[in-house]
């Protein structure tokens, strides 16, 4: 559907394609995930973020024989990502929340449910997360850069749904040097801005 197109390639057709080939996670190699109450996740990277599929691939014809799977989710499911500090985004559940490398966070999903978790690492006080209508969000994310004037540029491969974590609210956000509104849930340190779509976009957060 377009729907799920949308969410896979950028406004010129791009696909958002992460840097490796996907490859399941230790707890669940040796699993038989078509059979055994086990979550299949496969892991990938965009540059120093990391990003893992979570599937319940278990089949059963019969309605009353499915059953969800519990599982959980971490930084530490993706060797090789560098940081002690990290913020997560949920895909299907539109959630942000910050975590430390072993920390694990439940996720409990039906027979043929999948979700996509994205971490970034906290640098400052800030984690970005990209583009939260794109499966792979962090993979929309260019470049991250701190001004002299402790502002922080964010190249974006396209504009759309800006996530990311800040532990402080900024003053201002703008897109391209033009003021953009934005949202800061104090609760989740989620901050949120509709950036416009049409090419590469620079976001910049000041405090």
């Amino acid at each position: 559907s377009f729907d799920v197109l949308r969410k896979l390639v950028l406004s010129d057709g791009t696909v958002l394609r992460a840097d490796n080939v996907g490859r399941p996670t230790r707890d669940c190699l040796f699993a038989d995930v078509t059979h055994e109450p086990v979550l299949l996740k496969v892991f990938n990277f965009n540059r120093d973020c990391a990003v893992l599929g979570l599937f319940n691939a278990n089949y059963h014809a019969n309605p009353g024989d499915q059953k969800p799977i519990d599982g959980t989710v971490s930084p530490a499911d993706a060797p090789g990502l560098k940081g002690e500090e990290f913020a997560a985004f949920s895909q299907v559940r539109n959630r942000v929340w910050r975590c430390r490398r072993a920390d694990r966070e439940p996720v409990q999903l039906a027979e043929g449910a999948w979700d996509i978790v994205s971490f970034a690492p906290v640098d400052r006080g800030v984690a970005v997360l990209g583009l939260a209508d794109k499966f792979n969000s962090t993979g929309a994310v260019m470049e991250r850069k701190w001004n002299r004037d402790g502002s922080l540029k964010v190249r974006l491969r396209d504009g759309g749904a800006f996530v990311a974590w800040t532990e402080k609210p900024p003053r201002e956000v703008t897109a391209n040097g033009k003021s953009t509104e934005f949202r800061h849930e104090a609760a989740t340190g989620r901050l949120s801005a509709e950036v416009p779509v049409g090419g590469q976009m620079t976001v910049v957060l000041r405090w």
